[in-house]
């Protein structure tokens, strides 16, 4: 079970650090036609107030989040 545990967290962390590199496209691009759209299948998370694809802003925020998590750690 403990062996399981490890080998998930560590997948998650290489997906999580790696995922904004097979996700192009710019995190801040705006599109306010598309504002407060709810989610579908080209974009599970939605989007946000301003019409920014909330998966792309997540993926791109992952790896400076797991940066200072480790900073912070260490």
């Amino acid at each position: 079970m403990m062996r399981r545990m490890q080998v998930a967290s560590i997948a998650v962390l290489i997906v999580a650090a790696g995922i904004h590199l097979l996700l192009p496209g710019d995190p801040n691009a705006q599109d306010l036609l598309r504002a407060l759209e709810g989610s579908s299948l080209l974009h599970p998370f939605g989007f946000d107030h301003l019409g920014r694809d909330v998966l792309l802003r997540v993926a791109h925020a992952a790896p400076r989040s797991l940066g200072l998590a480790g900073l912070c750690v260490v």
